[in-house]
């Protein structure tokens, strides 16, 4: 398990954006960015924009880069506006250590920030520092019960088929190197307690990365109106509901 993904929490309350990046292409949404930025000076740092990957199986497959190193690439120019929805987003490709942002003609070379310690763990060295500890430095452990859910993945792979891999809000996809194309299945209720949603294609939308962070952090109401929705593919308004009044905080009658 990538060690971002393990301690996402801890960084975001000290005011780090972390992001997923595994097809090399993600979102950065400005007000949420300021939020983080507001969180980093209150702890008297500065924000950091933490990119991870796990498909690489690496647990340090990421890249921890300042945020004052990009602000040459988010500009407003190079703000992406939404005509489904209106989200405003930058589009951002990292690929080979290289970071790209659509509407800009810049990039940066980030290796250097790849598989850097994350802040969290230097405060650890500090308090064993502070506490006399002079000791060789050991990696902090804690004994976890992990429950894994065991999705179907057939299921999910026969819809983004039936969709063509297009996102059933925005209708695009992403285009591999190798011609393949990339989506993701949304589970409308989510599948994780205290929700307990279903496995089935009831329950389940096609979307592209940017919308399903959205749906997943309830920054989206969902409607048949909005959707796509092909033959045989029925969506459980039930489902719909749920998200609207349990997921999405912004819901009212």
């Amino acid at each position: 398990m990538s060690i971002v993904e393990f301690n996402r929490k801890q960084l975001e309350s000290i005011g780090d954006y972390v992001t997923r990046a595994n097809v090399n292409w993600f979102a950065v949404f400005p007000d949420k960015l300021h939020e983080f930025e507001q969180v980093a000076a209150a702890n008297d740092r500065e924000s950091h924009l933490v990119v991870y990957r796990t498909r690489s199986e690496d647990p340090r497959d990421h890249h921890v880069i300042p945020i004052s190193n990009l602000t040459e690439l988010l500009t407003e120019n190079s703000l992406t506006h939404s005509k489904v929805n209106g989200t405003i987003r930058w589009n951002v490709t990292l690929y080979n250590h290289i970071l790209r942002v659509s509407h800009n003609d810049k990039s940066i070379d980030v290796s250097s920030f790849h598989r850097v310690p994350l802040d969290i763990e230097a405060q650890i060295s500090r308090t064993r520092l502070q506490a006399g500890d002079l000791g060789p430095p050991t990696t902090p452990r804690i004994e976890a019960t992990v429950y894994r859910i065991l999705r179907d993945t057939e299921t999910a792979k026969q819809l983004k088929t039936q969709y063509d891999y297009c996102c059933q809000i925005c209708g695009q996809t992403i285009e591999l190197p190798d011609g393949s194309r990339y989506a993701e299945v949304h589970h409308i209720k989510p599948l994780g307690r205290p929700h307990s949603g279903p496995d089935s294609t009831e329950n389940m939308l096609v979307l592209c990365p940017n919308h399903h962070a959205m749906c997943d952090y309830g920054a989206i109401r969902l409607s048949l109106e909005m959707l796509t929705v092909n033959d045989g593919h029925t969506i459980g308004a039930k489902f719909l509901k749920y998200h609207n009044t349990k997921v999405c905080p912004h819901y009212s009658q």
